[in-house]
């Protein structure tokens, strides 16, 4: 794969930056870096292949090795170097809750408390093995992230085609299926890893991870690595789809004023991943129960009144504490991004162009097809004025390009004639066609001429 420069020259008239009254009255020119093949078999314009390293410059400067690694390997890898230690890391608070979760029914009917509390749960995890204890159970843990992020990565782009509509448009109800899929598809592959992490980590005495999976297989059969499957795979999609609507619902109930500031994003997003896990949390007590040796319980209507008649309501909440320090800050952080990552980009050279929030209407159109209505756009230049008849009457607009690349990505809307359309005076629209971001680029091209510009939302 070679980087080649495209030189790009065009006469744009009377353009003028965003934010100032300078203008240009040349011809705009810009030189952008692209990705191609050159030639056959890759490498350099002529054919030829890009030379290796010799072993005399890899001995000298080893760390070369790692610009050699393709680059969704290394992202793969980083990925899963990550998670390994995010779950190192809050390992000792996992196996609390894991503690907490079935200590009603580790003790038995003959226990003098049914429940234990999280200095309890703090003190038993180190009683036996010491500091090591509480890293119990670990291993299969970690070693769940590789195949899991694999085939969570893999069933996501596989779901994604399949939900796509025919131009390749992928809704945000269709990204939250395409996710929960993808999560349940990759929790049923690894799910025995899951069943063995808890094992090791209730169950008494000093075992491997092959003597327990042996034992587990002599003495209870296969079907032992996926007991409690039933309630992981029924609290994946609720999750996912209680935690991004409370989290909508709430940002859209507050005043205007507090939409784009980060800090709102942050407690919003916290506040909804603990609604969301305070509705989903007794599912994963019931999986954890089920999967323990012994267990009484054989489907989630037998475990839910057998752990609240054993233990109380508070049974099903039984670890709580430890879960949110756990995940709360990592599902708060990961929904922010979501959020504040929303960005329209020009799909030529990606300049940041929009962020989504600055969405006023997805009910545009232009001759390329879908556009949408924005109340902000950056790093562009505008074009001079003139009036243009659209499909909802007269307006004067100038059109906009890329400060980047010099590409036209859409106009801006200077006046309007007709006073229901007075709203659109002084914002942008961004044909789909000409932006990537983050529902899709892969938008069609209408061959047909409309009136003008196109428009919408009459």
């Amino acid at each position: 794969m070679t980087r080649e420069a495209v030189f790009g020259w065009r006469s744009i008239p009377s353009l003028k930056a965003v934010g100032g009254d300078d203008r240009l009255t040349r011809p705009f020119a810009c030189v952008s870096s692209v990705e191609g093949d050159g030639s056959e078999g890759g490498g350099h314009g002529n054919g030829e292949k890009e030379p290796l390293p010799s072993t005399e410059q890899l001995l000298r400067h080893p760390l070369a090795l790692l610009a050699m690694v393709p680059d969704g390997l290394a992202l793969f890898s980083a990925g899963a170097i990550a998670g390994a230690a995010a779950k190192t890391l809050t390992a000792p608070l996992d196996r609390i809750k894991l503690l907490m979760q079935t200590h009603a029914l580790r003790v038995g009917d003959g226990g003098h408390e049914k429940g234990i509390g999280f200095l309890e749960a703090f003190a038993l995890a180190g009683k036996e093995e010491g500091i090591k204890g509480y890293w119990k159970g670990n291993l299969p843990q970690v070693i769940r992230i590789i195949p899991y992020s694999a085939v969570q990565l893999f069933a996501y782009e596989v779901y994604k085609k399949l939900l796509s509509s025919k131009n390749g448009e992928l809704s945000v109800i269709g990204r939250l299926c395409a996710g929960a899929l993808a999560g349940m598809t990759s929790t049923f592959v690894t799910y025995p890893l899951d069943v063995l992490r808890l094992r090791l980590a209730v169950e008494h005495g000093s075992r491997t991870m092959s003597q327990v999976a042996l034992n587990m297989l002599r003495e209870e059969g296969l079907a032992s690595f996926y007991s409690g499957l039933g309630p992981s795979l029924i609290g994946i999609a609720p999750y996912i789809a209680v935690n991004f609507c409370i989290f909508d619902l709430m940002k859209k109930s507050l005043p205007e004023k507090y939409h784009k500031r980060p800090e709102t994003s942050l407690v919003t997003a916290l506040v909804s991943a603990s609604l969301a896990t305070l509705m989903c949390y007794p599912l994963d007590t019931v999986r954890r129960q089920m999967q323990m040796r012994g267990s009484p319980y054989n489907t989630v209507f037998d475990a839910f009144p057998g752990i609240v008649d054993r233990d109380g309501f508070v049974g099903l909440y039984r670890g709580f504490v430890p879960n949110a320090l756990k995940n709360l800050p990592n599902s708060s952080i990961r929904l922010t991004t979501y959020d504040t990552g929303k960005i329209y980009s020009c799909k030529h050279c990606k300049a940041h162009l929009a962020l989504g929030e600055e969405i006023i209407s997805k009910a545009f159109h232009s001759r390329h097809g879908k556009a949408y209505l924005f109340n902000k756009v950056v790093n562009i230049m505008i074009g001079q004025k003139e009036d243009r008849m659209m499909m909802t009457g007269m307006h004067t607009v100038s059109d906009i390009f890329c400060v980047g690349c010099g590409s036209n990505v859409g106009w801006k809307y200077e006046a309007a004639y007709e006073k229901n359309q007075k709203y659109k005076e002084g914002k942008f629209i961004l044909e789909r066609f000409k932006v990537s971001g983050p529902d899709g680029s892969h938008y069609w091209v209408n061959n047909e001429t409309h009136v003008g510009g196109s428009d919408g939302e009459a």
